[in-house]
């Protein structure tokens, strides 16, 4: 007895300590419940719709602020709603919204911005404050940042809630199977005991009861997790919840709000086929479709149209949910919609396609204006060109000088305001070619030195040694920089010297740091002027505006094409002793190459000896072809005249010509059609060189016109050495399309 006593005092004990580790576990597991349902009960609690009527709020001011009509005291409220938003979002309970304290400190971060920065200046448009219309851009993009800060807000707190609730999901599942594994351990220690009937069933009673206690525990569970789903069901936002085909299970009232359909409308049925339409991107909906198939989430923002028809865009993301085997069960779907945004978009495309709109308008017009008036330009400094190689009194050379120097002054402005146009527009686009620096900087000085010996100046030119040899870039626009600071020293310098100077600044990444600095004796610039020089329509001085003559775009045109070489240009000066321009521009350092054959030199080689060449001359314009033919026997060529293309090309027939001179614009048949003719008709071994001539001188023309089957391109007007040394180029066999430099450029 005594034996059987111990024994089951020792199975008693057993059981005991048993059934109390038991209890003690269920007791862990009941306040680890407890605490999932806290949590639960907080993810519950939780929304973004504050957040999200900020958003809305901002976009209804900004949508306010961008029509000007919009009446001061709508524009007071929506900044007051605005306010209002503001501050509910920074209250305290948004930490529970967002989920960390950074995020609230982010939303009220955001909220001061708008107390300290935004409001104060929509208040003064509100008000009409002095430079309110100046305001109104800065303020609108100020508002579009604070809603994409909200936005961004609205994402993580969605994120953080998703997170949260799936973790108490996780450890909700993970106490279930521990309470499983509790009542099969009870099971087992019952069987195990079964000789210890009192002390068993008291056991049993005691487990049963906590059994029934973790039963009623989950009860209540249930009831939480079903007002989760009311408060789900009721969020701000379009929920769909489908299976893991898509088809749909659940959709939440917001769902029927937005788009007109009840659950039992769209129950059993995929999203698309109830609310795609005419305008709902189809490569949208094929990638929707197959990461639903490849069970992958997705996010995207695609057109839908409600039951009544109405078209709206909506946002959405997309999740798929697995079970604990991994098994795909459904997908959830949260949708915003994103109308007004859309909408403000698609405002702001159209306000940038009127501006590109006029932009081009004002191209066009000073393309027409420059054609128009560098026409009889080309009469009148041809004839004055032709009049100054003739005898003339010294009264009658006095007048012909001024008529010529006027009209190759409103040539060079015209060119001026064409260049500062394309500048501005932004429609100047750079070319990569190799060239020399140190030829360029002498070919620059060339240009200007017949200019400054006629004043009794020296031009100096000075390269470095470390100098490359060959660079690339685009030569054209660097040498149109130099050549308008060289032709300002000449113009403002009386006595002394000008120095074209050209250094190596260093190299870094690949690229050489090329520095020109162009320095003159000159008259100087006044302190006080220097800030305002590179401005468009600004000289030095307004004084030098009467003595010197200019618009005061050269320097405005030298400031934007160095910007485009990725350079900035700088000037020292003072009054008395002179200036000096510099600027660095980067490029890349080129192969070494012979340049011994460059023929982008603005004049022929004076070793070409001119010889006799036949010349047509197709020109529709009669003081044109009396120019042309003047100057063409003045050089000692052959030369016929027709007045169209269809001529010409008839012309070309029955004689050969060495060259023809087609200008760009003729009736019946215009310059291009007949270069396209040609070389279709003639073989290359007979065709002639043929030479465009045009008052257009516009960024493009050039390579338009070569596409067209031009040799050589000559913009009107054009000077007697311009077109001699054209002639020379074919006479000695080369055929290099370029338009001539012209100078004159101003401060």
């Amino acid at each position: 007895m005594s034996v059987a006593l111990a024994v089951t005092a020792a199975l008693a004990v057993g059981l005991l300590a048993a059934t109390l580790g038991l209890a003690a576990m269920m007791l862990r597991q009941s306040s680890t419940l407890e605490a999932n349902v806290a949590t639960t009960a907080e993810i519950v609690n939780a929304n973004v719709r504050t957040l999200s009527q900020v958003q809305r709020e901002l976009l209804r001011l900004s949508l306010a602020l961008e029509d000007p009509s919009t009446p001061a005291e709508d524009l007071d409220l929506h900044r007051a709603f605005v306010t209002q938003r503001m501050g509910e979002a920074s209250l305290s309970y948004q930490r529970q919204t967002l989920g960390t304290d950074d995020l609230l400190a982010e939303a009220r971060s955001l909220s001061r911005r708008w107390d300290l920065d935004v409001e104060p200046r929509v208040t003064a448009i509100i008000d009409d404050s002095p430079g309110a219309d100046q305001l109104r851009p800065d303020v609108l993009d100020e508002l579009a940042r604070l809603e994409l800060g909200f936005n961004d807000l609205v994402a993580k707190g969605e994120v953080n809630r998703k997170m949260r609730a799936g973790e108490a999901n996780a450890a909700t599942i993970g106490l279930l199977d521990n309470a499983r594994g509790l009542v099969i351990g009870l099971v087992t220690t019952f069987l195990g005991f079964s000789g210890v009937v009192v002390v068993a069933l008291i056991g049993y009673r005691r487990l049963d009861r906590q059994r029934e206690s973790s039963r009623q525990h989950l009860l209540e569970l249930n009831v939480d997790l079903r007002k989760l789903s009311e408060v789900a069901s009721r969020t701000g936002n379009p929920v769909v919840i489908t299976d893991a085909r898509g088809d749909v299970e659940w959709v939440n009232e917001a769902f029927t709000r937005v788009t007109g359909y009840a659950l039992d409308e769209v129950l059993g049925r995929q999203p698309g086929e109830v609310l795609q339409g005419p305008d709902t991107d189809a490569e949208t909906v094929a990638m929707m479709r197959s990461r639903i198939d490849a069970g992958e989430g997705f996010t995207c923002e695609v057109v839908n149209y409600a039951k009544s028809g109405r078209r709206y865009w909506i946002s959405m993301e997309v999740c798929p949910v697995r079970d604990e085997d991994g098994r795909l069960t459904n997908f959830i779907a949260i949708e915003s919609d994103v109308t007004e945004a859309r909408e403000f978009e698609q405002h702001l495309m159209r306000a940038k396609e009127a501006a590109e709109d006029l932009a081009e308008q004002k191209a066009q017009f000073l393309a027409s204006m420059s054609h128009e008036i560098r026409t009889p330009l080309n009469a009148v400094i041809g004839l004055t060109d032709l009049l100054l190689g003739t005898d003339l009194t010294l009264g009658q050379r006095e007048y012909v000088q001024l008529a010529h120097r006027s009209g190759t002054l409103l040539l060079s402005t015209i060119s001026n305001i064409l260049s500062f146009s394309a500048a501005e527009s932004g429609r100047i686009e750079l070319e990569s070619r190799p060239f020399s620096p140190a030829r360029t900087m002498a070919r620059s000085a060339s240009l200007v030195q017949p200019l400054a010996d006629r004043r009794g100046l020296r031009v100096a030119v000075e390269v470095d040694a470390g100098v490359p040899e060959v660079v690339v870039g685009d030569e054209a626009r660097l040498q149109q920089v130099l050549v308008n600071l060289l032709g300002n020293a000449v113009k403002f310098t009386s006595t002394g010297t000008i120095t074209a100077r050209v250094t190596a600044e260093g190299a870094a990444d690949g690229l050489t740091h090329l520095g020109f600095c162009v320095s003159d004796t000159g008259i100087g610039i006044p302190a006080d002027r220097l800030d305002r020089l590179f401005e468009p329509f600004t000289q030095g001085d307004t004084s030098t505006t009467r003595q010197y003559g200019g618009t005061g775009l050269g320097l405005a045109i030298c400031h934007r094409l160095v910007d485009l070489l990725g350079g900035e240009i700088a000037v020292q000066s003072t009054v008395g002793v002179g200036s000096s321009f510099s600027f660095v521009v980067p490029l890349p350092a080129g192969l070494p190459i012979d340049l011994a054959d460059d023929t982008s030199s603005p004049s022929a080689p004076d070793d070409v000896e001119p010889s006799p060449l036949r010349v047509l001359v197709a020109e529709d314009d009669g003081v044109n072809q009396m120019v042309a033919v003047h100057m063409l026997q003045r050089l000692g060529h052959a030369v016929d005249v027709v007045d169209d293309g269809v001529e010409a090309l008839e012309a070309m027939r029955h004689a050969s010509y060495d060259v023809v001179l087609l200008d760009v614009q003729m009736p019946r048949l215009d310059g291009l059609g007949v270069a396209r003719q040609v070389r279709e008709e003639w073989p290359q071994d007979r065709r002639p060189v043929l030479v465009a001539l045009t008052a257009n001188a516009l960024d493009g023309d050039r390579e338009r016109f070569l596409s067209a089957g031009m040799d050589l391109y000559l913009s009107k007007p054009f000077r007697l050495e311009q077109l001699d040394a054209l002639l020379r180029e074919v006479g000695a066999g080369r055929r290099v399309a370029r338009e001539p430099s012209f100078l004159g450029s101003v401060r």
